[in-house]
């Protein structure tokens, strides 16, 4: 398991302000700053919102087997997953939430 975290920093100390405990493997953070893709490995692909009330689980996916490696494209249109149990990538297009 994992924290998904947001972090403030003042007076050269960093705090944390928000945190959602799950399976984190890594995430990207899309060009907007507000959405995060985490890949979670054996539990898939999780996006979240976040604002000032913190983070809200928008969507996810669960391909056949545990996620090794994701990519988003620099349009954020478009998902790229890896999956342990095969050499092939599979594309998934992202709709906005």
């Amino acid at each position: 398991m994992g924290y998904l975290a947001s972090l403030a920093y003042d007076a050269g100390k960093f705090h944390p302000v928000h945190e959602v405990v799950l399976a984190v493997r890594d995430f990207i953070v899309l060009g907007d700053g507000e959405r995060v893709v985490v890949n979670q490995g054996l539990h898939g692909i999780a996006a979240y919102r976040y604002d000032e009330s913190g983070f809200t689980q928008i969507g996810s996916l669960k391909p056949g087997s545990a996620v090794r490696e994701i990519l988003i494209s620099t349009c954020s249109r478009y998902l790229a997953a890896l999956t342990q149990d095969s050499a092939s990538v599979t594309l998934y297009e992202l709709t906005q939430a």
